[in-house]
């Protein structure tokens, strides 16, 4: 199995340094680049299907597996120590012995290895995958919907000058995302969520000529940024704690710490906080969520790649993985709960004005991500990742949804210029309309399973009190949700045909040509796939309006225009079905949207239990996930192996239990709608059909105001925006979050970095010059006073010597016998006058 484990992320790898690596240099072809980066991931795909099905036939299921139990790992970070750890001994699943591998591959078990402190080995830091019922599930859900959306992308990319930079980037991301979720220690998670950061800001500004691009792309990875701090310091926090940072031991010691209670805020509080502003960071949660909607500036795969299925769910992946800290901390729990309700309720109200295609999805990813959060919060984390897999399928679904209709209505995102596109996109509406369903949540579309639980659990909670406030925030935004995703099929599909009217084509938010209509003709291809630029059309004139669609309410006086409309007298745009390689992914995506909830099947369903056994994505997570009342992992305590709380079987599997609603972990929390609903209607089963019928009611009540307002009535957005205008009004500019942060955060960022540069360069370089300055003047003093004092002493000698002493000596050489002569006699009697000049004077003063 080790080596499934290691081929799964390494073949994404392969692709991507194939192709980025020769792909422009040889100039592979559009289906070459194409066959490598799609079979790499269905090769990976096979490999985590084999594996997975290996795990759950194996006896140790569901204990994790991690491959450095047959040898495949490596010291990654070695920090000196050379005694095996506890948890290493753990995994060679050898009780008191360890394990040494023989050079025919086999495992030989010898004598205990003690190590007095875990502290010993901290930075002992192995590169081994883990596989357990929480990181099958992810492996499935990347290389899976990662394969239709590779497949899919093969088509859209068609004629982009940068295709093989574009597969580069996607495989590259899609091996960091699997070292994310296959890695067996936090290092590991780290490694892997700052590649798919990178990988997010390489693809969001893939178009990297075009400046909103460019600006997404940054916002991106700054707000990433932010929150890979907070999660960053958790990860130094875990290692300072715990001694360790491989996950069997960081949960198996964090399991004996004392819980603390709401008010109380210790370490694994802190620890949580951490974590979770990691999670808010990269799953797009208040007050972190706003590059998520500008990330649209990227091609449409990526945006269902990264954006939708898999990468911002990675904050969902680590609080599940961490929920044994997180169940430590009852404030914590109910922060995670309180932020996941709020940014449900916040992007959906956001969602329901937005006109571009693509924002709409943006904002919807946002708000189903709040809804994963507060599954999470109320202690439902099975469920929370039951909403993971749903919602890759219905909303990876819509995104490649969009871009079959961007693709058919030659590059336009703007849902007022679309209309009637049932007629002329058939496959594109009907694969559609089942992510519609799905995420509405109608029966027995995949969405319906997951959200109705969630609101379920959430009213039911007994993890804090005010569970009720919880599930009415959510019923609402469900509600929200169901409006305005309905809005968005009538928009694009029903209704009149707007692009006649107001004639589609131009260069929309994340613009480029595709090579091909449904045909296969070419019609836009102008350079070859191995270009260095990615190649964009710059379509139509944009003009002046001159004829608005119903959906624009912001004509009365209001500061917001309609800037996309084509001017008179362009051509119309015919609307046409995408190429097989797009649709097909569609239909397999929409079978899934369709059918994936029936995986989780819930009791009030089958009257006992999760039906299924070990297929119900429940009774599977189930041992993941730690339990404060029992202290013990799923329905066995991993200390002594009593039983949790009692189980149900069925054909000889455990069946999980209900997860945050028959235990109360911090006490008695107060008021609890679910069993006040269930004390109404005599058993828990009637209350959960109360709570399942209702939550279907109220997306009929979405989708049929939805029909109402955009089908039925076309009048009444026009209406109800001029009546309900402040409301209405902050909803189209998003609140101006972005406008507040920018004020706020980004000028006075801005602001305080001017004054650093002033500091720096009136006081602390003004002092460094102010020295250099008086340094240069009193060089020059000293030069000056050396150049004509010193040196014209010297240079004074110089010159007496030269000009003046050397004639008189000059003279003195004629070169005459007889001059000489006299020179010496002259001499001689300087030298006997001087010699005798005492005795001279005497004399003279004796005469």
């Amino acid at each position: 199995m080790s080596i499934l484990l290691w081929l799964i992320p390494l073949l994404p790898l392969a692709g991507a340094a194939v192709n980025g690596l020769l792909g422009r240099k040889f100039r592979f072809s559009e289906r070459l680049i194409g066959t490598i980066a799609c079979g790499t991931v269905a090769l990976a795909f096979v490999c985590a299907v084999a594996a997975v099905v290996k795990y759950a036939n194996s006896p140790t299921w569901p204990t994790p597996y991690v491959t450095s139990q047959d040898g495949w790992s490596f010291t990654w970070i070695a920090g000196g120590a050379t005694e095996i750890t506890e948890g290493q001994k753990e995994r060679a699943q050898a009780g008191n012995t360890t394990s040494t591998r023989n050079s025919d591959g086999t495992l030989t078990a010898s004598s205990t290895v003690k190590v007095a402190s875990a502290r010993g080995s901290v930075l002992n830091i192995e590169w081994s995958y883990q596989l357990d019922p929480l990181s099958a599930i992810f492996i499935l859900i990347v290389t899976g919907v990662g394969l239709c959306i590779f497949v899919f992308a093969t088509g859209y990319m068609h004629g982009d000058a940068g295709y093989y930079r574009f597969f580069a980037y996607m495989g590259l991301f899609m091996f960091s995302m699997l070292v994310l979720v296959l890695g067996s220690n936090f290092l590991l998670m780290f490694v892997g969520w700052e590649g798919v950061g990178l990988c997010s800001y390489l693809l969001i500004g893939y178009y990297f000529d075009r400046k909103e691009a460019g600006d997404a792309s940054r916002k991106a990875f700054i707000t990433n940024r932010i929150g890979d701090f907070g999660f960053a310091l958790a990860v130094f926090a875990v290692i300072a704690t715990f001694g360790t940072a491989q996950y069997t031991d960081v949960m198996r010691q964090a399991s004996a710490y004392p819980i603390e209670m709401l008010g109380t805020f210790g370490i694994m509080s802190w620890i949580a906080l951490g974590l979770f502003i990691g999670a808010c960071g990269k799953s797009a949660q208040i007050p972190l969520y706003v590059w998520l909607p500008d990330a649209m500036a990227g091609p449409t795969p990526v945006s269902a790649l990264i954006h939708a299925a898999t990468m911002v769910t990675a904050g969902l992946y680590m609080v599940t993985r961490t929920n044994v800290i997180f169940q430590h901390s009852q404030t914590m729990m109910l922060i995670v709960a309180v932020v996941g309700a709020l940014t449900a309720l916040f992007a959906a109200t956001i969602g329901i004005t937005q006109n571009d295609i693509k924002k709409v999805l943006a904002y919807s990813t946002v708000s189903q991500l709040g809804f994963m959060f507060l599954a999470c919060g109320v202690g439902a984390f099975v469920i929370g990742i039951f909403h993971v897999m749903t919602h890759a399928f219905f909303k990876a679904l819509m995104f490649l949804g969009a871009g079959s209709v961007i693709h058919g209505m030659h590059h336009e995102q703007d849902m007022r210029r679309m209309g009637g596109l049932k007629r002329y996109m058939p496959k594109t509406f009907w694969t559609f309309i089942a992510g519609w369903l799905a995420i509405c949540g109608i029966f027995p579309f995949s969405g319906f399973w997951s959200k109705d639980e969630i609101l379920w659990r959430a009213a039911g909670t007994n993890y804090f009190s005010g569970g009720w406030m919880l599930w009415l925030i959510g019923t609402i935004a469900a509600t929200c949700t169901a409006f305005y995703m309905t809005r968005l099929v009538a928009m694009t599909f029903w209704g009149r045909e707007r692009f006649r009217e107001v004639p589609a084509g131009g260069e929309a938010d994340e613009a480029h040509a595709h090579g091909y209509d449904e045909m296969g003709l070419p019609h836009d291809a102008q350079l070859e796939s191995a270009g260095d630029r990615p190649r964009h059309e710059p379509g139509e004139y944009v003009g002046e309006p001159h004829a608005l669609p119903h959906d624009h309410h912001e004509t009365r006086g209001g500061d917001v225009t309609d800037t996309h409309a084509a001017p008179h007298g362009h051509a119309i745009h015919e609307p046409h079905e995408s190429p097989a390689s797009m649709w097909i992914p569609l239909a397999v995506l929409a079978v899934l949207a369709t059918i994936g909830g029936l995986v989780g099947i819930g009791p009030a369903f089958s009257g006992d239990g999760h039906p299924g056994g070990k297929l119900n994505i429940v009774n599977w997570l189930a041992p993941v996930v730690w339990n404060p009342v029992t202290k013990g992992f799923g329905t066995e305590n991993e200390a002594g192996g009593a039983q949790a709380r009692p189980a149900t079987t069925e054909n000889g599997h455990v069946t999980a239990p209900h997860e945050a609603s028959e235990a109360a972990p911090y006490g008695d929390t107060g008021y609890n709608l679910a069993h006040t609903v269930e004390r109404s209607f005599g058993s828990e089963r009637a209350a959960e059909w109360f709570f399942i019928l209702l939550s279907i009611v109220v997306a009929l009540v979405g989708m049929g105001l939805g029909y109402l307002f955009y089908v039925k009535n076309p009048r009444l957005p026009d209406a109800w925006a001029a009546r309900l205008r402040p409301l209405y009004r902050a909803s189209y500019h998003k609140y101006w979050i972005d406008e507040l942060y920018g004020l706020l955060v980004t000028r006075r960022t801005m602001d305080a970095a001017v004054g650093v540069y002033t500091v720096d360069a009136k006081v602390i370089d003004g002092a460094v010059n102010g020295v250099a300055a008086l340094t240069r003047r009193t060089s020059n003093a000293t030069g000056l006073f050396d150049r004509y004092v010193v040196d014209g002493i010297v240079n004074g000698i110089a010159y007496f010597i030269r000009g003046i002493m050397s004639r008189v000596l000059r003279a003195a050489q004629t070169g005459l016998t007889a001059n000489y002569a006299l020179v010496m006699v002259l001499g001689l009697v300087v030298a006997v006058l001087i010699i005798f000049y005492p005795d001279i004077m005497a004399a003279v003063r004796g005469g």
